[in-house]
């Protein structure tokens, strides 16, 4: 997903497939281009914070409402939970990577 910076989106509400909400982008992992965002770190909204890592591709913010990810609640609970680094460490990047290989989409 092309960005002008990350703070365009840090703070952005962030809602599953079924438009239900998530949290917020508290974080934002670039590929090597810095105008290309390949991970959002989402804090989920509860009484404790928990962090999960969304892949930015398929992420979509045309509703002008937030961002919204083709995965359902479940599946981004259950995914793995990235390094206190966001989604830089690479064996963490890799389980998470894995992860989302293995879900479906939608």
């Amino acid at each position: 997903m092309k960005i002008q910076d990350a703070s365009q989106v840090l703070g952005m509400p962030v809602a599953d497939v079924e438009g239900r909400g998530l949290g917020r982008v508290v974080a934002v992992d670039c590929t090597s281009d810095p105008y290309t965002a390949a991970w959002f770190v989402v804090g989920l909204g509860g009484w404790r914070l928990r962090l999960r890592a969304v892949p930015a591709e398929d992420a979509d913010w045309s509703n002008g409402a937030g961002l919204r990810v083709p995965y359902r609640r479940a599946q981004i609970f259950a995914s793995p939970t990235p390094s206190e680094d966001g989604a830089q460490n690479l064996a963490c990047r890799r389980a998470i990577e894995a992860f989302y290989a293995a879900v479906p989409v939608g």
